[in-house]
């Protein structure tokens, strides 16, 4: 005789943890700590709830996964086989129907007995009886009640019953910014948008309880539903009464929902209301800006905002009641990380995240972007520094004061993690932290290259002095001595390969500096990346020209191929 036992995890009323399921070739009893048995009577079954799990389904020795047990309206119990086949079982245990679908979460049942099955993205409904009613695609929250949110291949949504007749034409579209989840709210409605482009919100019995005259609805799963009509915002009721008028430029999003202060745009001023949308006072503002607290990876909202009063900024904040932070004194208002930064003539003032005074910098003008407009922020962390200028002269500040690098420098650019300075005509090289790695000898310094090996990251540093190149390591060790009248770094990937140039000759010289091969010509280039493709060959290569011939070098020195320079189809990249 075979033996079904399920073991259910959760159940109402009657069934508990711990509980088993069994039939015994003539009904199914329920098993407690397996000294106590009783009938699964109609009780018993209708104190199932169709969210149940049942693990250990087994047949014999045979032991499955674990399945949903689905309580449909003739009292029989969903279960999913051994085999990953769902079928219907009575309350004898005995099979009843196979469902003709693979389905990882089995039938969905409604009142009338009617289910639907998912199939990839195919939504099949059937009667009681298994015959088919409708097929198609159907919104993740697929049913209210008898209301179904059906679309087609074009994307366009209808309302149907559980007969799939229609009660909307295919006429909608999605307004959701969540097109995945759009479907009917638990308070059994939808926004959708008609074919004339306007918003309204529907019943899943496909009546229209918002009319279809706004540009936009936002999600209407809220007590506040956001609207937008003829370019002014809003909010409205699930019914349609308006909550917040529609005469508003700027209605932050979704202040309103968590807040008892509103700042909002009208007439082109910005004013602070209450939670029924009155102004407060007669404080009016130019600006109102949120604030984004950014780090690598993350970001948050301030807990204060940015506002501007006769061209002059501030902080405030606006939650539970309106407190100015700061008036409006500043010329401009910056956050860097978790730190905002007020300037006001060549003073900074520093606040936290939450709004705290922290220090004010009046020794030095600071500045977060330099003349090309960039920041100090390193590459690993996200983290910032500020340019700091005393008498026109240049260092570097963290934003707790500390000068990294002192304002003695007549020039100071930021590369790769690394400061690059300026002092007595000369330049040099520091660290992120400030430590001198190259002092200030040379004409010209630029990082050509940050050589990561994984385990040893290290800086290759094309240096020049009196009209002579080189190459220098972090160590400020010699790697091409200064020699040449140019060095070209020329292999992105695999071992580090320049070119160089001395007299009439150039040189193809390894990591070490030695001469892999030395080569007349009248200039040279990098080929780019769709030329080596060409020729099969995924490194780079250098061509040299020489009396109108292009001849095409390998890495290690050897010729690939020599031709015209007419015959050459693809450009070479710049050096």
């Amino acid at each position: 005789m075979k033996v079904q036992i399920l073991i259910l995890v959760a159940c109402f009323c009657s069934a508990s943890f711990g509980q088993v399921l069994r039939s015994n070739g003539k009904y199914l009893e329920l098993v407690h700590k397996k000294d106590h048995t009783k009938r699964l009577n109609d009780s018993l079954y209708l104190s199932c709830d169709c969210t149940e799990y049942v693990r250990n389904y087994e047949i014999e020795e045979d032991t499955g996964k674990i399945y949903f047990p689905v309580l449909n309206e003739n009292k029989q119990l969903t279960l999913l086989d051994k085999n990953n086949n769902w079928v219907l079982v009575n309350k004898k245990g005995k099979q009843q129907y196979q469902f003709p679908f693979e389905s990882w979460s089995g039938p969905n049942y409604f009142e009338e007995g009617k289910y639907t099955i998912q199939q990839e993205d195919t939504t099949y409904l059937f009667t009681t009886n298994h015959e088919l009613i409708k097929k198609g695609r159907v919104s993740r929250y697929k049913n209210y009640a008898d209301g179904y949110l059906w679309s087609n291949e074009e994307g366009k949504y209808a309302i149907l019953d559980l007969d799939g007749n229609n009660r909307t034409p295919f006429d909608f579209t999605c307004t959701s910014w969540d097109s995945k989840n759009f479907g009917f709210y638990k308070n059994g409605i939808v926004a959708v948008k008609n074919s004339d482009k306007k918003c309204g919100i529907l019943t899943y019995k496909g009546d229209t309880i918002v009319p279809f005259i706004y540009d936009f609805i936002d999600d209407p799963g809220e007590d506040q539903i956001y609207v937008q009509k003829d370019g002014l915002w809003g909010t409205i009721d699930a019914k349609g009464n308006v909550i917040a008028p529609i005469i508003y430029q700027e209605l932050p999003y979704p202040d309103f929902y968590e807040n008892k202060i509103n700042l909002v745009k009208t007439g082109g001023i910005w004013m602070a209301t209450d939670s029924a949308f009155k102004p407060l006072n007669q404080d009016v503002y130019e600006v109102v800006k949120s604030v984004t607290l950014k780090t690598r990876g993350s970001s948050s909202p301030a807990p204060f905002k940015i506002y501007a009063q006769n061209g002059k900024f501030g902080l405030l904040e606006a939650h539970s009641e309106l407190i100015y932070i700061t008036e409006a004194i500043f010329d401009s208002i910056v956050t860097l990380n978790k730190t905002t930064l007020c300037f006001k003539n060549r003073q900074v003032s520093f606040y936290d995240k939450e709004g705290n005074f922290l220090r004010k910098e009046s020794e030095y003008n600071l500045k977060h972007l330099d003349k090309n407009g960039l920041q100090i922020t390193r590459y690993a962390d996200g983290a910032k520094m500020l340019w700091a200028e005393k008498n026109g002269k240049w260092g570097i500040q963290t934003f707790e004061g500390e000068m990294i690098l002192p304002a003695d420098y007549e020039e100071i650019k930021f590369q790769n993690d690394h400061f690059i300075f300026k002092q007595s005509g000369k330049y040099g090289l520091a660290d992120w932290n400030g430590n001198i790695i190259i002092e200030a000898a040379y004409d010209q310094l630029e990082i050509t290259h940050l050589l990561d090996t994984r385990y040893e990251p290290s800086l290759l540093v094309r240096v020049s002095k009196d009209g002579k190149t080189g190459v220098l390591n972090e160590k400020n060790e010699v790697l091409i001595d200064l020699k040449y009248e140019d060095v070209v770094w020329a292999n992105p990937r695999k071992e580090t390969i320049y070119v160089s140039k001395l007299g009439e000759n150039y040189f193809i010289l390894d990591k070490k500096g030695e001469v892999i091969e030395e080569i007349q010509a009248d200039d040279f280039c990098l080929t780019d990346r769709e030329y080596l493709y060409e020729i099969d060959y995924y490194d780079p290569t250098i061509i040299f020209y020489k009396s109108k011939i292009a001849h095409q070098y390998l890495l290690n020195g050897k010729l690939h191929e020599s031709k015209p320079i007419s015959e050459i189809k693809q450009p070479c990249s710049m050096r």
